[in-house]
């Protein structure tokens, strides 16, 4: 019952641990795509009010820098997918060393 419980409570910290990285993660995510559409707008904004530029400025250079960041935000935008991806990874290099082990006691107690 003792080991029963000790891998419950494992495997709520494990889950514990997950929904935190989650939603820290889609914290992240949901600031970057904000940022990137005020960031531009922003950079360019005294320039507008200083009369140096067109308002239509503001809307190029928001579009181009999307088009552009969009192209370098791939990682972003995929980091729960490349994540998900390294942890079957991680589980695979595992279960192969556990098969080595596995293995390599079979082979001493066929030698024994």
């Amino acid at each position: 019952m003792q080991h029963l419980l000790q891998c419950f409570k494992s495997a709520f910290e494990n889950l514990t641990q997950l929904l935190i990285a989650s939603r820290n993660l889609e914290f992240f995510t949901s600031g970057y795509c904000y940022l990137i559409q005020i960031l531009p707008a922003a950079a360019v904004a005294p320039m507008y009010f200083s009369r140096k530029i067109e308002l239509g400025v503001i809307n190029q250079s928001v579009s181009a820098f999307n088009h552009i960041l969009g192209d370098f935000s791939l990682t972003v935008y995929q980091f729960q997918s490349i994540s998900a991806f390294s942890a079957v990874i991680d589980r695979l290099d595992e279960f192969d060393d556990y098969l080595d082990i596995s293995s390599q006691r079979h082979l001493t107690l066929q030698k024994g």
